[in-house]
């Protein structure tokens, strides 16, 4: 997929602060999506994900929404149309440790607001063109996540030498 093609896309916006949504529809319509979605609770978003072949997830996330983080797990589970959908956490006020409970979600990418039309377009474009691969390990399925592999361990396992499963990432190819 080339940066011009990203019109094709069908997106999600997920959050149950209508401005907030309304403001990350109006970024992502600049960046030249035309499809979106738009779900202002996680039952509607389910229902979507279900229906529609959505391309990408945009949900806003705090780390103490159990509605949210629920969501999360839920799309990533392998019965879903598309467990490997890349998933971008909307952030107000991140700190590491709302990033890190993200990523283990499963979370693709976290964003920070303000998000300006230049980095959306990055990191769809990104994750779509050249997605990581994916994990499927004791009942987590996600990106992984090791991407600097020479960090030294800091406890008693090293989860490195386990040899998780890797499955392939469907390319998005819209006509």
């Amino acid at each position: 997929m080339m940066i011009s093609d990203i019109h094709r896309l069908d997106v999600l916006v997920v959050g149950q602060d209508a401005d907030r949504q309304r403001l990350l529809k109006a970024v992502l319509k600049f960046a030249g999506l035309t499809k979106i979605h738009t779900a202002s609770d996680h039952a509607q978003a389910l229902e979507s994900l279900s229906t529609i072949r959505i391309d990408a997830l945009f949900i806003e996330h705090c780390d103490d929404d159990v509605g949210s983080a629920n969501l999360i797990s839920m799309a990533r589970k392998p019965g879903m149309p598309n467990p490997t959908i890349p998933i971008f956490a909307i952030m107000i006020t991140p700190t590491r440790a709302h990033v890190e409970h993200a990523r283990d979600l499963g979370v693709t990418d976290a964003l920070t607001m303000p998000i300006n039309v230049a980095t959306i377009k990055k990191k769809l474009v990104c994750c779509i063109q050249t997605p990581r691969p994916f994990v499927t390990e004791s009942g987590f399925i996600g990106p992984d996540r090791r991407t600097h592999r020479a960090i030294p361990v800091i406890g008693k396992s090293d989860r490195r030498k386990r040899i998780p499963t890797l499955i392939s990432v469907p390319t998005i190819n819209k006509q």
